[in-house]
């Protein structure tokens, strides 16, 4: 019984990996609005039914290839082995999910336009929910650990930090891929002085 299950959940899994990856190469080739479920389906190699089993809608399938592209980036380190403060570690982690972003920009500005199920909104939306997406468990994760070390500042918590934290990610993850316009370079240090501004009002001043 249990090969049989390790069985379907194979199966399962290459028939997910063959719809995203009809899904990209449609989305990248025709766009969002140019392309089609059935599409997909018809370059899958799926039925209409079957496809609508795994991912009910577009928006839906192109946050699952963000979500896969996100958790290509090397999982946080713990900082027993970084030997580094808690807080410090979602800086770098941050910074590295933002040259994964610059990697694939134009995908990457399509799933901000259309997705309507990106988990970097529901940090926001939802006060309180312990995120899906292993990017925001992993800072949730390390703000909570930050707490635990005495990392923050008194009377503020790990929930507090991270729904601030969530908020400026979110507003420097929409400017990075939005803007018509851009230096990478610049929106970096943008990005690593509103970090700075954040930081500085949560953490304890040895951070």
């Amino acid at each position: 019984m249990e090969c049989c299950a390790n069985a379907i959940a194979r199966r399962m899994k290459k028939t997910h990996s063959r719809i995203l990856a009809a899904a990209y190469k449609l989305f990248s080739d025709r766009g969002f609005n140019g392309t089609t479920m059935d599409a997909i389906a018809l370059d899958a190699g799926v039925s209409r039914k079957t496809l609508f089993n795994y991912l009910a809608s577009k928006d839906a399938i192109l946050w699952e290839i963000a979500r896969f592209w996100y958790e290509q980036t090397p999982p946080a380190q713990t900082p027993e082995n970084a030997n580094q403060p808690a807080l410090a570690l979602i800086r770098q982690t941050f910074v590295e999910q933002l040259t994964m972003l610059e990697a694939h920009r134009p995908f990457m500005t399509m799933v901000l336009t259309y997705s309507s199920g990106m988990d970097i909104d529901q940090a926001l939306l939802r006060p309180g929910q312990e995120p899906n997406d292993r990017c925001m468990a992993e800072a949730l994760a390390l703000f909570r650990l930050a707490g635990q070390r005495g990392e923050l500042r008194h009377g503020v918590t790990a929930e507090t930090a991270y729904q601030a934290y969530s908020a400026v990610r979110n507003l420097v993850v929409r400017r990075w891929l939005l803007l018509p316009e851009y230096e990478p370079q610049a929106l970096a240090r943008e990005a690593d002085s509103l970090l700075d501004v954040l930081f500085s009002g949560f953490a304890k001043p040895s951070i």
